[in-house]
């Protein structure tokens, strides 16, 4: 996953856990994300942007881009994470240790 143009990019070539399906959290307040979330991982595959290597592992055929660390986290692991503390740099170090090199977002009004 790099930081560009303020997104979270999870590169082509990620392993895809598509075995864990999505889940957000429990109950009324997580079932649409859950499943909007995990008809997205559906559709990509079906469109070919998710496909299965050699190995029989689900990768991703393109780069997916996402407005926060921890979307871009739960699309490739299925369960909830915080993105700022799974997304590491080869050395190890983990994305809040990296203040410069986070998005910044937008507030809507």
């Amino acid at each position: 996953m790099v930081v560009r143009n303020g997104e979270y990019v999870v590169l082509k070539g990620s392993h895809i856990d598509l075995d864990i399906p999505i889940n957000y959290g429990k109950g009324p307040k997580y079932e649409k994300i859950n499943q909007d979330c995990n008809n997205m991982r559906q559709q990509l595959l079906l469109e070919g942007a998710i496909i299965r290597d050699d190995s029989g592992r689900y990768v991703l055929n393109v780069n997916q881009a996402f407005d926060a660390p921890s979307s871009a986290a739960v699309f490739v692991a299925g369960s909830n994470h915080n993105g700022k503390e799974v997304w590491k740099s080869p050395d190890g170090r983990q994305l809040k240790e990296f203040p410069d090199n986070t998005a910044t977002r937008k507030k809507s009004k």
